[in-house]
């Protein structure tokens, strides 16, 4: 038989240690109160209100009397557990809890933004401030011939190349060819997409050099992530700046963004003025940025 003992952490004697010792933490707690003098934790009618709406809103209907009640029930356990956690100290040094209570801070001053909806004038002028933004994007539309360079290598470029001189050669070229390159993984034809798009499928090199061959021809070897390929670009719609009424909607989630964002940082800033910062001299003192 082996007398190989247990670790220490399944001792049942450390196990009876850690539950006293946590259970003499929670006493303490409690007992800072007085003993028999009782907190007082209130539900009010506004506190019952907004359970009620909190669920309507989830449900799309109002709770029962006894879901209201279990409603109830829930709020004050974590009202009582919220109120002995922090008795405990147990927010302190939590990088979440810190973070969420500072992101619940700036959702006030958001909220006391959003409440005001901009007059139509503001809509305008920032518009005109910005109109770049809301420019369309050039489109092109185009087909392609995929030479793979995996299976051909080097090789591919010339077979490109070719392919090209021959298409050029004809009286009438194709509109389009797939059949006389190799398989490609996605689609052979693209219809009106801009280079931001194009380069999200093929490329940022492909991409770049389609943006700048003229229609109507056959053009390559064109080089992507994939291979080569010779092109066609068939219709290119030139960008243009929409009106204020197709995009009135964007400018106005834009203007509130803004709004929330300065609204933040004068609100950061008023608070900061009542604080003296103080960073100790040697405190960086060798950092490099590296752990």
């Amino acid at each position: 038989m082996s007398n190989q003992r247990m670790p220490w952490y399944k001792e049942p004697l450390v196990h009876f240690l850690l539950l006293g010792a946590l259970l003499f933490a929670v006493n303490a707690v409690v007992g800072e109160s007085g003993g028999s003098d009782l907190e007082t934790l209130s539900v009010t009618r506004e506190d019952i209100a907004w359970l009620s709406s909190a669920w309507s809103r989830q449900w799309r209907r109002p709770p029962t009397a006894t879901e209201l009640e279990g409603l109830i029930t829930n709020h004050i356990r974590e009202e009582i557990l919220y109120r002995e956690a922090l008795a405990m100290g147990l927010d302190s040094d939590d990088t979440i809890v810190r973070r969420r209570m500072v992101q619940k801070l700036e959702f006030l001053t958001e909220d006391l933004i959003d409440q005001i909806e901009p007059p139509e004038d503001q809509l305008l002028e920032y518009f005109g401030e910005h109109v770049e933004d809301y420019r369309d994007p050039e489109l092109r539309s185009f087909t392609h011939i995929f030479f793979s360079t995996d299976q051909r290598g080097a090789g591919a470029v010339t077979e490109a190349a070719r392919i090209v001189a021959d298409l050029r050669a004809m009286p009438q070229s194709p509109e389009r060819a797939p059949e006389l390159g190799y398989r490609f993984m996605m689609q052979y034809d693209y219809s009106r997409r801009s280079e931001v798009e194009v380069a999200r499928h093929m490329g940022t090199e492909f991409a770049r050099a389609l943006f700048e061959l003229a229609p109507g021809e056959w053009e390559g070897p064109v080089k992507s992530g994939y291979g080569v390929h010779v092109v066609r670009v068939h219709e290119i719609e030139a960008s243009r700046l929409p009106d204020f009424a197709e995009v009135r909607e964007n400018v106005r989630d834009d203007l509130m963004r803004a709004r929330r964002e300065k609204a933040n940082a004068a609100f950061y800033e008023g608070l900061k003025s009542r604080y003296e910062i103080v960073i100790e001299g040697d405190a960086l003192a060798g950092y490099d940025g590296e752990e």
